[in-house]
């Protein structure tokens, strides 16, 4: 399971690598620990031109012990492997195996190229293993080679409890190891906690609420379905009523009586399961192509022997709760009020109250999904009008790999900032150079280059500063995000500079931007140019302020940032591709890859979008949350006004008589009409209000996918009620239509 790390004012994290071999040597009887660093590593093979990008972990020893992985051939890494002078090894997954050398056995003993290191494949993990981490290679890491401070945090977590010692055990184990560190460390860890999390919990924590609400949906709609066939049910038994009756005079026993509903119910569960496992399949495949990219191991959903499981369980449960009430509705049937016939009014003990409770308990949870659809619909649309703080038409965005690559490991020969500061600087003239020769491209309008393209949220890095002449108590410096960029970015993209001017293109410079956010919450009365703010081993003079940018998603706010041109900071060894043509950006995918094999074959280009893609994939969740619920909507909808459509065609059998009467005594076809609808008109209020009551409160359930609830949301429940009581209005037409139409002798003479 992972191990969080969370610590004011940086809420999530890794650990360093002191820290980190503390708790490697604290492994015990008890409870495993591994270390994972996570890269995206530019992979070339011996002989072959060309790159790719690959999503590379390195890991501790006994990692994959503790991911219980064995490899499908060859070997895993062990703690041999992570010794210095030890030959470079990699584990592959099974899928890059078949894709790289035609079959997973071929590749042992392979060499690739990663970066600037040479690495031989000793073993190949199976499928299982890449679909849970989503990794595509493992190297063996060597954390004690990097730089030992305990403020540089990259190691990930995880631990392999052994049975009988539980989390909250962990947990606190952690604790005292925090506290100790405190007291030792309280620069680097004041504050801090760890936190223990299941593997799947974690992986799904940003769906967590999303998948909970939609499974609350899921049994909301099985709610509607079982009152309507429980209400089908007993209508069913009171045009049964005499014939039972006399069964049970005759000496029919309880069980006897019972079992014909139970059988009833028995036949449409199990045609129920049959026909949803064969929807399942089809609907897995559209849920798939719905999510896209908002739901982690989606794709690794199928209906298998867990799916039918749950499928009979469930099919099982709503069986029974739609077929008690019928069954125990056969035992009121005896007696000599039975063999009369009961009232014709449909308010006798068969069900008259409970298919009225039924059919509005239907339609008070069809109100309350319906809300619910137009709350998140609403919420879309605010989502979709937001500004993100740049021109989004027209921008082609493509991460590439940077060719040089700083080794942050400790060798005697210069330190690790200096060498990154180097590569960071040889990376900025591979940039120039290669974004010249982008702009030639027919179409394109402009080109420059980030680390991490806004709405993304890649690569966001975080960290504490400080502004040069301020005092800080521990802890309590400010937290900003760092982003690097060419000269042109913010012509490109269409950010405004409010305040000052861009950095410098000198090589010596040492300036930066901040953004707006920054400057309000640092700053605040006081003009930020001028001042200095001190990052890792320099100090940045602030020479600009630009507008705020929404680099997360459109659903996150703006966040302190600082710019620092490429080369004037050690930077990261990817960056984002922006292109603007007046043109579809998409129709620049082509030539920019050509034009990129042609001046830089070994830079390895992926993930291609337009803004728009990524706009979309922003409010990817909130459209697929709504679309799920609108379909829930829909069904849970169609099965109240069937359920209502029935209850009343029903009553209109059984009071034949009676509306006859009213018809041969002067009443009129429109106020026979009136009686029936007045009927639905009472089921509908109480059951449409009583629905709307719930959703209001129920409503707080969806802060978590909801964007800034507002005024507007009323809008929702007044279209829910006037939508439900249309709805409601063309079920209950018919059967009070088929009413007044009655012939009146022919009632009179119905027994």
């Amino acid at each position: 399971m992972p191990i969080r790390r969370e610590q004011a004012p940086v809420q999530a994290g890794p650990i360093s690598p002191p820290a980190w071999q503390e708790l490697e040597e604290s492994s015990d009887n008890q409870v495993q620990f591994a270390g994972v660093m996570q890269a995206a590593r530019t992979m070339r093979r011996n002989g072959e031109a060309g790159a790719e990008l690959l999503q590379v972990a390195e890991v501790s020893g006994d990692y994959f012990e503790v991911m219980g992985a064995t490899p499908a051939f060859g070997r895993a890494l062990d703690s041999g492997d992570q010794d210095a002078d030890a030959d470079s090894a990699a584990v592959v997954s099974a899928a890059l195996a078949q894709r790289l050398f035609g079959s997973a056995s071929s590749a042992l003993g392979q060499d690739l190229r990663l970066d600037d290191q040479q690495v031989v494949v000793v073993g190949v993990m199976p499928s299982a293993l890449a679909d849970v981490m989503e990794e595509d290679l493992w190297l063996p890491a060597r954390f004690q080679l990097r730089h030992q401070s305990r403020g540089n945090n990259y190691i990930r977590v995880l631990a392999r409890l052994q049975p009988g010692f539980a989390a909250e055990a962990l947990e606190a184990r952690l604790a005292a190891v925090v506290t100790r560190w405190e007291s030792e460390y309280p620069e680097s860890h004041l504050g801090m906690r760890l936190s223990v999390h299941g593997l799947l919990d974690w992986q799904t924590r940003d769906v967590a609420s999303m998948l909970w609400l939609l499974q609350g949906a899921v049994l909301l709609v099985l709610a509607v379905a079982c009152a309507n066939v429980a209400n089908l049910a007993l209508a069913r038994l009171a045009g049964r009523r005499r014939e039972l009756a006399t069964e049970a005079a005759l000496g029919a026993g309880r069980a006897h009586l019972m079992a014909g509903s139970i059988a009833e119910a028995v036949l449409l569960g199990l045609g129920g399961l049959v026909l949803g496992l064969l929807l399942a399949h089809f609907g897995l495949a559209t849920l798939k192509l719905l999510a896209s990219e908002s739901v982690p191991r989606l794709s690794q959903l199928q209906v298998g022997p867990q799916a039918w499981t749950m499928a009979v369980a469930t099919t099982v449960f709503a069986t029974a709760i739609s077929g008690l009430l019928p069954a125990w509705a056969t035992l009121q049937m005896g007696g000599a009020e039975g063999l009369r016939g009961g009232r014709q009014d449909g308010a006798d003990a068969i069900g008259g109250g409970w298919r009225q409770t039924l059919v509005a308990g239907q339609l008070a949870l069809s109100a309350l999904l319906l809300v619910s659809c137009l709350l998140v619909l609403l919420s879309l649309s605010r989502l979709a009008a937001v500004d993100p703080g740049f021109d989004t038409s027209g921008v082609l965005t493509g991460r590439i790999s940077l060719p040089a690559v700083a080794a942050l490991e400790v060798d005697g020969e210069g330190s690790g900032y200096e060498r990154m500061l180097e590569a960071s600087v040889n990376n900025a003239r591979f940039l120039d150079d290669l974004l010249r020769e982008v702009r030639a491209i027919p179409g394109v309008e402009g080109a420059t280059a980030i680390d991490s393209a806004p709405l993304t949220g890649n690569n966001n890095w975080n960290g504490e500063v400080s502004i040069v002449g301020r005092d800080y108590a521990v802890g309590t410096a400010p937290t900003v995000e760092w982003r690097w960029v060419s000269p042109t970015y913010f012509d490109t993209i269409g950010v405004p500079v409010s305040r000052g001017r861009l950095p410098s293109t000198a090589a010596d410079a040492r300036e930066t931007v901040i953004n707006q956010r920054f400057a309000d919450e640092q700053f605040a009365g006081v003009d930020p140019i001028g001042e200095r703010v001190a990052w890792w081993n320099d100090e940045y003079e602030i020479v600009g302020v630009v507008g705020d940018v929404r680099q997360w998603s459109l659903g996150r706010d703006t966040s302190a940032e600082m710019y620092f041109r490429y080369g004037q900071a050690p930077s990261p060894e990817t960056t984002t591709l922006i292109l603007r043509t007046g043109m579809d950006p998409l129709s620049l995918t082509e030539p920019l890859r050509r034009k990129l094999q042609e001046v830089a074959p070994d830079t390895a280009l992926f993930a291609l979008r337009s803004m728009q893609q990524i706009e979309a994939r922003s409010l990817s969740q909130s459209a697929f949350v709504g679309q799920l619920l609108a379909l829930f909507a829909v069904t849970a909808l169609l099965v109240s006004a069937v359920g209502l459509y029935g209850l009343l065609s029903f009553s209109v059998a059984r009071r034949g008589q009676e509306l006859g009467v009213r018809l041969a005594l002067g009443a009129t076809p429109a106020a026979v009409r009136q009686l029936v609808l007045n009927e639905a008109l009472k089921l509908s209020v109480i059951g449409i209000g009583t629905g709307l009551i719930g959703a209001y409160f129920a409503s707080r359930l969806l802060a978590s996918v909801v964007y800034q609830p507002g005024g507007s949301d009323a809008l929702a429940y007044l279209a829910a009620g006037l939508a439900l009581a249309m709805i409601a209005a063309i079920a209950a037409w018919t059967p009070a239509a088929r009413a007044a139409g009655l012939p009146p002798m022919r009632a009179l003479r119905a027994d």
